[in-house]
């Protein structure tokens, strides 16, 4: 366990499993300016990958898990301060292991204050066979904060056997940061309406991706038209643009047969999302 300008009474009295501050510092630098963290979890040093913005700080997570497992409940806790400029993302796919008894819950707050710069994209879940979870995201977004967001999951059966998950549900929340409600975005999805392939759930579609571009203010109409011009060159993927309610942001939902695809639909979208944001297109992240 390692924590960072937290007294101890305050430790122990934490509901997180992972919490991570970032600051805005000298010559516009962000830096991680307060971090916690347990089992599961493990946090790598800030890196500066990008020379624009050039202080923006890259956040790789870690787990030690192997995966999530029956009756896990694991929560992070992103907050990222004014005029800061913050990337985290997963060192890898998450596997949700089989669960013969009980479930998971995977839960993640993003606080975004005014004038920050904050993406969060992690790699997938895998969802194995008998694999029950909730999965929500809830983000806070100042009227002057900017948001991208990926959350996707693929569904693997790794004996090819024809088995599934159970069951899979997911929410993503889009709130100011006094609480009033931008966007709700809510999905069930069993192992069962899966194998069925009906109509307007996934098809024979296994692998299925959420981009979101949160911010106000935005050139709504631009964003869109640079979204779609991107998914067109993805012809294995599947993939709608939508403006969100309250005029807070620009969707994409995307599914595909194979996670390759998914994966560089996600990356272009982000690719796209950065470059109208801060004037260039991000480094590849190595993994």
């Amino acid at each position: 366990m390692f924590e960072l300008n937290i007294q101890q009474h305050e430790v122990e009295n934490r509901v997180d499993d992972l919490f991570i501050q970032f600051a805005n510092g000298s010559e516009n630098r962000t830096f991680v300016s307060n971090q916690y963290f347990r089992y599961p979890y493990h946090i790598c040093r800030a890196q500066y990958l990008d020379q624009t913005p050039s202080g923006l700080a890259s956040v790789y997570i870690q787990s030690s898990a192997g995966g999530v497992f029956a009756n896990d409940r694991l929560k992070s806790r992103f907050h990222a301060l004014p005029d800061s400029a913050a990337h985290v993302t997963s060192q890898a796919s998450t596997i949700v292991h089989r669960m013969d008894h009980g479930d998971a819950d995977l839960s993640v707050v993003i606080r975004a204050e005014s004038g920050s710069f904050f993406e969060y994209l992690p790699d997938p879940i895998i969802l194995f066979p008998k694999a029950r979870l909730t999965s929500k995201v809830f983000i806070e977004l100042d009227p002057q904060a900017t948001v991208l967001m990926s959350d996707s999951f693929l569904i693997h059966d790794p004996n090819d056997r024809c088995d599934v998950f159970s069951e899979f549900r997911n929410e993503i929340e889009v709130k100011q940061l006094d609480g009033k409600l931008l966007c709700r975005d809510r999905n069930i999805l069993t192992g069962s309406m899966y194998t069925s392939e009906l109509l307007g759930v996934m098809g024979s579609n296994r692998v299925h991706g959420t981009f979101f571009f949160l911010g106000q203010n935005l050139p709504i109409e631009s964003i869109c038209s640079e979204f779609r011009k991107e998914s067109e060159s993805q012809l294995e993927t599947y993939t709608g643009i939508s403006v969100l309610p309250n005029d807070c942001g620009i969707w994409a939902r995307a599914v595909s047969t194979d996670s390759v695809s998914l994966r560089a639909t996600l990356q272009g979208l982000w690719r796209v999302a950065r470059k109208l944001t801060v004037g260039a297109f991000p480094n590849d992240r190595k993994k």
